[in-house]
């Protein structure tokens, strides 16, 4: 059992997640500290969404929104959205104590920088309210030049912050789900965060196409035989790599114009937001099989 900086939560669906990444660790013990900080991670990121849920939606007005998404700009992308700073900090710094006490489950959780920068926020040393903005505009030297200001690890630096929006902007994309017609949207990126999609998932009898966004959870269609990295729809430029026993839920589409891929998985109904971040880590294993065949993920996202 997963207890390392565990939060007990009464949501069926947080501990349904966190069942299935204590599943993955007894199936694959190299797996073990990865799930450890993503069972302490979860429950807090839920529990935040409660405080912005409480501000108001943003004001969207259907033409402008109609506009923006004609003209392939995200629905939240340059407006003044509701947040509540002060929960979202104590979140960071949340995350960082969760790092410390997981260990390093994956590349850039580094329980040492997580203490670094806990202390630099603790201190006033980190501003989190530069470092927000340039993840949401996607701003990697402002991002860069903070880090270094303070002498913190920019992966983690990058990690915890995103994480720490999350609620945020699920919230936000929640609020907005059903006002806004996302059919005509068949772009690469998310249409309310304008985030790079975390994979892809084949719904229904149709076999419809969708991309979700890791960031606010959003999913949008997405032509089949179209890489979700660059766009292009030759279909000879396109293929997958698939796994023995795995490949009725399991695989990776590959793109040979960009060296892209992107993770797919077939199922009856959307995956819960809660669960992309565990489905991601499930599939690590596909990740390493693009990689050792030179195809590179290419996301902004955690």
């Amino acid at each position: 059992m997963l207890r390392s900086g565990f939060t007990p939560t009464s949501d069926p669906q947080i501990a349904a997640a966190i069942r299935r990444l204590e599943a993955l660790a007894a199936d694959g013990p190299e797996m073990a500290e990865a799930a450890a900080l993503y069972c302490a991670i979860l429950p807090r990121l839920h529990a935040a969404e409660a405080p912005q849920a409480n501000l108001p939606a943003p004001k969207m007005d259907p033409e402008v929104a109609r506009r923006k998404l004609a003209q392939g700009i995200p629905l939240l992308v340059g407006e003044d959205l509701p947040f509540d700073a002060a929960a979202a900090a104590e979140l960071f710094v949340a995350l960082c104590r969760a790092v410390e006490r997981a260990g390093p489950g994956i590349s850039s959780a580094n329980p040492k920088a997580a203490v670094q920068m806990r202390r630099a926020v603790e201190r006033g040393e980190l501003d989190l309210a530069a470092v927000w903005p340039a993840l949401a505009g996607g701003d990697q030297a402002a991002l860069q030049h903070i880090g270094e200001g303070v002498g913190i690890s920019l992966p983690l630096l990058a990690l915890l912050g995103q994480n720490s929006l999350k609620p945020a902007l699920r919230v936000q994309a929640e609020k907005l789900d059903g006002g806004v017609d996302l059919d005509g949207w068949q772009r690469m990126i998310c249409p309310v965060c304008g985030c790079p999609p975390l994979l892809a998932e084949v719904q229904g009898k149709e076999g419809t196409r969708r991309l979700r966004c890791g960031m606010c959870g959003t999913g949008w269609r997405y032509p089949r035989l179209q890489c979700a990295v660059c766009g292009q729809a030759d279909d000879r430029a396109l293929g997958y790599i698939l796994v023995r026993g795995e490949a009725e839920k399991y695989r990776v589409q590959i793109c040979d114009v960009c060296s892209g891929y992107i993770k797919v998985i077939t199922l009856v109904a959307p995956t819960p937001v809660d669960m992309l971040a565990v489905e991601d880590l499930a599939t690590l294993h596909l990740d390493s099989l693009a990689a050792e065949r030179g195809y590179i993920r290419i996301r902004k996202q955690a």
